[in-house]
């Protein structure tokens, strides 16, 4: 008993002395512990229905608090589920979270989320209210990291007025209502849905028209991209002295230069990149019972699926307007062939609050049916499943730009049809009650994203020559073993891609002009092992590991097309992309992680868990691969490796712990959680890399050379925390 006591003393003294959290992908929501029971878990979902109404008739209601140092600074709950008359039950929560993130400058989070759901035993209704505000940081060269020592710079921001401001900042607004009935007729139950989205998505981005980019780290503004030694030099200690009218954006030179235009026009301005979207979809799902051993069961899914995507001024920085004339589509050194965006409006003059560039919509329109039939029999379960559809996919162009004029961009482009199918088989087979094994199989045609299916959907309506159903071939194996102190599951898997579909928009170096890629008969292959165990050591004592092996390659050469953004002519007349073989990026391929858990009688809680992540690689540039760019830019053979090299990423570790105490009153209870992840603050785990599919050109004496853009990084955030408080009524 003193053992295990002080075993939790020394636990939650490292606990509440250490702060950490885990590396998140920038902008991602985070899986926050709720010590309160949530009626949507699939736990519950999943119960029969009189089980499920019986936790349904179990009222709570309660508030939490909770502080982080990771994206915001502190947040707050209230939730509710009641019983209402006539056999109702309402549940009902409020989530807010705000202020700056103390690890990252220019960062912050500013949410509102609100859920509400009437349900009746067979009917129920529920409407969501997210509106968020957040600031994003962004990737950056290694370059930028090493000279500023600091791994968690951000270039997104600047100071104005003295002030922080982020240039990359993410709104959304995106209300649901969601509606389900279920009908059951003697053998058969009927699931009848449906659901509307309507919102928008706003990114904020600096824009600049008519001269270079003031972005702090392009490759332009690096000590590394001057040839004249002094410039080098004087660009490093810009950079090393971490002086923010150059590491940071300079907000009070883009005003003050937009100040000296004579006519009042804007050179530098923020521009929101928006996303309206209008999202409806139905759902009607049954299943009938035709003996004991044989269940047939159908679907029928139909969407409708339209986003509005357009830019919109949202900060001219202190000047007047702009023209709604075409500032790019040249080269780099060059801005633009001015160009009517809007044709039927020409020369319009775009004030704050305006649209330009560019307005389109994409529609996504979808049916789907399909049938299952299962059977079971003594120690054999069986499932065969069929679906197949009718999808189509439009662009629907709002801006008649000159540079494609006519339906080139204006008006509905051609419709693309598609008809995806999947067949499912899954099979399963206990031999004992401890050993169970089952097989999985799928085959799938699937739709290319809409974006893949057009040169540049922005403001042309033209598809990309090479359109199909991409083809998925999948299939799993597992085997259980249950006993009263093992849980054990070991799953290989094996997923083949064929056919796939991509499309990419740069600046070519090689044509010296922006260009469009597209990419036809992409091809991987996923194959791994997963094995998970689960050890019971003591009554309140549990250890838990998973370690998984795998392989992600690219197993064939991509034929690629590379068209010029400004006349849709063919630069690059299906040229082979040399892909065969490169790793799928940011995937680890070997994982490794294991657990400890403990709770008492007391209300105390407290795990351990240590992450270990390796054998990751950048995603390879589809372009930099093909012989136009590989042979012809580089002059030696030392060039040619350094364009087609894959960079592997340093392997990750993170130990994490968390510890909660529940303090009972009578029928109420207070419950702190304190969680501390990457409790040994490692600050030079990568999250992620981006390889570039630029190689530009710089001065190396008295020739040119062409070297690959240096690759960008995100990296893991350091040691944070996350510390709640929450009270059940």
């Amino acid at each position: 008993m003193r053992r295990r006591l002080l075993t939790s003393i020394l636990l939650l003294c490292a606990a509440t002395s250490l702060c950490a959290q885990s590396p998140i992908e920038d902008g991602e929501e985070e899986d926050l512990y709720y010590p309160y029971w949530n009626p949507e878990d699939r736990e519950v979902e999943s119960m029969p229905d009189q089980q499920r109404d019986t936790i349904h008739r179990t009222q709570y209601t309660g508030a939490s608090i909770y502080f982080s140092g990771r994206g915001y600074l502190s947040g707050a709950r209230l939730f509710a589920h009641h019983v209402l008359p006539h056999g109702w039950a309402a549940t009902a929560h409020v989530d807010g979270r705000t202020g700056r993130d103390i690890y990252v400058d220019g960062v912050f989070a500013n949410t509102l989320n609100a859920r509400v759901k009437v349900e009746k035993r067979r009917l129920s209704l529920q409407a969501r209210m997210p509106v968020s505000m957040r600031s994003l940081r962004s990737a950056s060269s290694r370059e930028a990291f090493d000279l500023l020592d600091d791994n968690l710079y951000n270039p997104a921001w600047g100071y104005q007025n003295g002030k922080v401001r982020s240039a990359r900042i993410r709104r959304e607004v995106l209300p649901r209502v969601e509606a389900a009935y279920r009908v059951e007729v003697n053998a058969t139950t009927l699931d009848f849905s449906a659901s509307a989205e309507v919102g928008n998505r706003k990114l904020s981005g600096l824009s600049w028209f008519n001269t270079r980019t003031p972005l702090p780290d392009n490759y332009r503004n690096m000590p590394s991209y001057f040839d004249d030694q002094p410039l080098e030099q004087q660009a490093a200690e810009h950079w090393r002295s971490n002086d923010t009218r150059y590491t940071q954006i300079d907000w009070e030179r883009l005003y003050a230069q937009n100040f000296l235009a004579d006519d009042g026009s804007a050179v530098f301005a923020v521009t929101d990149r928006v996303e309206r979207i209008a999202n409806i979809r139905i759902h009607a799902d049954g299943k009938t019972k035709l003996n004991d051993c044989w269940t047939a069961g159908y679907l029928l899914h139909g969407a409708r699926i339209e986003s509005r995507n357009y830019q919109q001024m949202r900060d001219l920085l202190g000047a007047d307007h702009i023209v709604d004339h075409d500032y790019f589509l040249i080269d780099d050194d060059t801005y633009g062939n001015q160009l009517q965006n809007d044709l039927r409006h020409p020369d319009r003059v775009v004030h704050q609050g305006d649209r330009f560039g560019y307005d389109y919509s994409m529609l996504h329109h979808k049916l789907d049916f399909g049938g299952t039939i299962h059977y079971a029999v003594d120690r054999w379960k069986a499932l065969l499943s069929l679906r197949a559809g009718v999808h189509t996919v439009q662009r629907v162009g709002h801006y008649e730009k000159e540079l494609f004029p006519g339906s080139r961009s204006y008006g509905k482009s051609r419709l693309l049809q598609f008809v995806p199918y999947e067949l499912k088989l899954a099979l399963s087979h206990v031999f004992t009650p401890q050993h169970r094994l089952e097989l999985n199989l799928r085959a799938e045609a699937c739709v290319p994203r809409a974006d893949d299916l057009f040169l540049n959907p922005r403001y042309n309506n033209r598809p990309v020559d090479h359109i199909g159903t991409e083809k998925l071939h999948a299939g799993e194996i597992t085997y259980t073993l249950t006993t009263q102190r093992v849980d054990f599951q070991l799953t290989a898997s094996l997923r083949h891609l064929s056919n796939g579909v991509l499309t990419r928009r740069y600046f070519d170096d090689a044509s010296a002009q922006f260009c469009n890629a597209a990419a036809a008969d992409v091809a991987t292959l996923r194959r791994g092992i997963e094995a998970v165990a689960k050890l019971r050591l003591a009554r309140r004592w549990t250890c838990s590991a998973a370690a998984a092996w795998s392989r992600y390659r690219y197993i064939a050469n991509p034929t690629v097309w590379v068209y010029s953004d400004a006349e849709n002519q063919i630069i690059d007349n299906g040229s082979t992309s040399y892909m065969n073989n490169y790793t799928v990026g940011n995937v680890p391929q070997i994982t490794a992680s294991a657990r400890v858990d403990y709770f008492d009688a007391r209300g105390w809680k407290f795990h351990v868990e240590a992450v270990y992540e390796g054998s990751r690689y950048v995603d390879p540039a589809l372009s930099r691969r093909t012989l136009r760019i590989a042979h012809t830019l580089a002059e030696s053979p030392e060039a040619f490796a350094l364009i087609t090299h894959q960079e592997r990423l340093p392997d990750t570790f993170t130990l994490d712990a968390t510890c909660s105490k529940s303090i009972h009153f009578n029928s109420h209870r207070l419950t702190f959680t304190l969680s501390i992840h990457n409790l040994l603050g490692a600050r030079d785990q990568i999250y992620a890399g981006y390889e570039s599919p630029r190689t530009p050109r710089y001065t190396a004496g008295d020739m040119y050379v062409y070297r690959p853009m240096p690759t960008r990084y995100l990296y893991a955030y350091p040691r944070t925390f996350y510390l709640s408080a929450t009270f059940n009524l």
